[in-house]
């Protein structure tokens, strides 16, 4: 579960690191690439301070933070490496090293996928081949491993295991691909041993997330073809929607969970519908389902959305690079804006845009565009991991680097 940094003593810890939540998971706290942190409207000519920088492996796995420490992992070519990284100097703390059953045809897909997850003292990492290893966060000593594919059947996409692992009291959630081996799987966080697998559904890139709904937890589970809401405790399946007949790819991006209007927000990169909006509505102890709207003008081949407002934005396909926001209350295009393909978080009203040729961009949109306040280029292409943010400091990586920035 998200971790919180309680500050005993100011004098402890340095200046910039009050009382801020830990990004312990992909998309941050609450798993919706959002936190609230006040930002300033200006940066520097230069851009924002750089802390350190220093040389990282291939990959797209995201950085995560437990107090001092942050963690991410690298590799390609059948290795990879998890590596714990102190905060305030990038220094090496520990770092682990284990062989990998596969690798990617292409060398910018090679790596690790998956965004590590932190919870209490035990950081989860998933490899390219779907191996789930628990790591002890102090010293890096190996406490399980689970090979997916070996005990769940996980048959793999070209481009390895791409999900992150979602915790929940006690237990590890994970896509499991299906056909022929279970949709969605639990692992218990003590051992690795499985704690349920279940349906045959085909599982996509997409993480899940947790939605609380009509008084409960549903583990929302993006399939390829279908849209799943699972009890966390038991996988049993409390709704689904079918979202297409006989989809051509996995590439789907996390929901998004729109608490005030009961929807989730998805989009499948090589479907006719693109973008669309799931509300959930309880009707006497059952969950049903209604598409509200679906925009095709917005269709995310990978990377992920943000929400702001009654406005989700993200990056439509890959070429030609076009930045789309779309009104989630009914669907509408609301503007299109010409930029590499980006990735993002919501830091209170602002956004923080990385584009995939390594710029990034703080804007304040709004239902009339993209309001870019300033822009810096920090890293080199294909920077296509989501930024972490914690209170004001930055972490970014590409293939190459690993990035901590001071925001004003």
């Amino acid at each position: 579960m998200p971790r919180t940094l309680i500050v005993i003593s100011l004098a402890l810890l340095p200046a910039t690191w009050v009382v801020a939540e830990d990004w312990s998971q992909w998309a941050g706290p609450r798993r919706s690439f959002a936190v609230e942190s006040e930002l300033a409207d200006r940066w520097p000519e230069a851009g924002p301070r750089i802390l350190w920088r220093r040389p990282l492996g291939n990959g797209h796995a995201g950085i995560v933070t437990a107090g001092t420490k942050l963690f991410t992992a690298y590799g390609g070519g059948r290795r990879e490496t998890v590596v714990a990284l102190d905060r305030s100097s990038g220094r090496t703390l520990w770092e682990r090293s284990y062989d990998v059953g596969y690798a990617a045809h292409r060398e910018d897909w090679d790596g690790p996928h998956a965004t590590p997850l932190v919870v209490g003292d035990r950081l989860i990492t998933v490899a390219i081949d779907a191996t789930v290893r628990a790591w002890n966060v102090e010293d890096g000593e190996l406490a399980w491993t689970r090979d997916l594919r070996a005990d769940h059947r996980v048959k793999l996409p070209q481009s390895g295991y791409a999900a992150s692992p979602l915790a929940w009291k006690g237990l590890i959630l994970l896509p499991g691909l299906g056909g022929p081996g279970p949709g969605a799987l639990a692992l218990r966080l003590d051992n690795g041993r499985t704690a349920w697998a279940r349906h045959e559904f085909r599982s996509s890139h997409a993480s899940p997330v947790l939605v609380r709904f009509a008084g409960r937890d549903h583990a929302v589970f993006h399939g390829m073809n279908e849209l799943h809401g699972l009890d966390p405790a038991s996988g049993d399946r409390t709704w689904s929607h079918v979202l297409r007949q006989n989809a051509a790819d996995n590439v789907s991006f996390t929901p998004l969970w729109d608490a005030s209007r009961q929807q989730l927000l998805l989009s499948h990169g090589y479907d006719d519908a693109g973008m669309r909006a799931i509300r959930l509505r309880a009707d006497e102890g059952i969950v049903r389902t209604e598409e509200l709207w679906a925009n095709r003008r917005l269709r995310v081949d990978h990377g992920n959305g943000v929400r702001l407002g009654g406005v989700v934005l993200a990056s439509h396909r890959s070429d030609p690079g076009i930045l789309v926001a779309i009104d989630v209350t009914d669907g509408a295009l609301l503007w299109r804006h010409r930029i590499p393909k980006v990735t993002g978080l919501r830091a209170g009203d602002k956004l923080l845009l990385l584009d995939e040729d390594g710029s990034l961009h703080l804007a304040r949109p709004d239902r009339d565009g993209p309001g870019v306040l300033a822009s810096a280029r920090i890293l080199e292409n294909n920077a296509w991991t989501v930024p972490s943010l914690v209170g004001k400091r930055l972490y970014l990586r590409d293939r190459r680097h690993v990035v901590a920035l001071e925001l004003p």
